[in-house]
């Protein structure tokens, strides 16, 4: 996989959709017309709108630079090989959107205690295989369906140390959120509570 793909920022991609046509919220007489002040209103909102719809064409043509600069360096990628990193950002983006994560401690104020679990702790519960993460622009996400109040779910660490070395961070968050032929078609990850027939799906990878 080429190097940098890691290290794309999800909302750099994400396509902003136009905003509603605000006319629609004009108020008309009863004949169907505007009286003066309603027009005025009307002129105003096609204005905010049209500032809207052009700020967001900039921002849309800076985010498709960043893509060019991505693709267009030495050497050149192929085809397939461009194609193959665009279906793989799509991939994240959709996982990333769909996917609730951990609320990770921050640096605390030193008035409040800080808030959520401490990076320290799920480090090593990661690295112990007990939990898995994946990588957004050089930080670790952690799925929070793998939790139960405070701790690892215990079926997490079985899971994830029956299926195979290759598979980690985006393998592995990619195998619990897609459909499971083994499960009938239904999501790991929803499945938890079955640890027989999860166990046995992690056997057949």
């Amino acid at each position: 996989m080429p190097e940098g793909l890691d290290r794309i920022d999800p909302n750099t991609f994400a396509v902003q959709e136009p905003p509603p046509d605000l006319r629609q919220s004009v108020p008309r007489q009863h004949d169907g017309s505007f009286d003066s002040h309603d027009e005025k209103r009307d002129s105003d909102l096609c204005t905010h709108e049209s500032s809207q719809l052009f700020h967001d064409r900039q921002v849309q043509r800076q985010r498709i630079d960043q893509l060019v600069k991505l693709f267009v360096r030495e050497p050149i990628m192929s085809d397939v090989e461009t194609d193959y990193i665009l279906g793989n950002v799509r991939s994240r983006l959709t996982y990333l959107k769909s996917t609730e994560f951990l609320k990770v401690n921050g640096p605390s104020n030193g008035t409040t205690p800080p808030k959520g679990f401490p990076l320290e702790r799920l480090l090593k519960w990661e690295e112990e295989k007990k939990i898995f993460a994946v990588w957004v622009d050089q930080n670790k996400l952690f799925p929070a369906f793998q939790f139960a109040k405070t701790k690892p779910k215990p079926v997490i660490e079985r899971i994830i140390k029956l299926l195979p070395d290759y598979m980690h961070g985006w393998h592995i968050g990619y195998w619990f959120s897609g459909g499971n032929g083994w499960l009938n078609g239904v999501a790991p990850k929803e499945m938890l509570q079955q640890e027989e027939k999860i166990l046995h799906a992690a056997k057949q990878v």
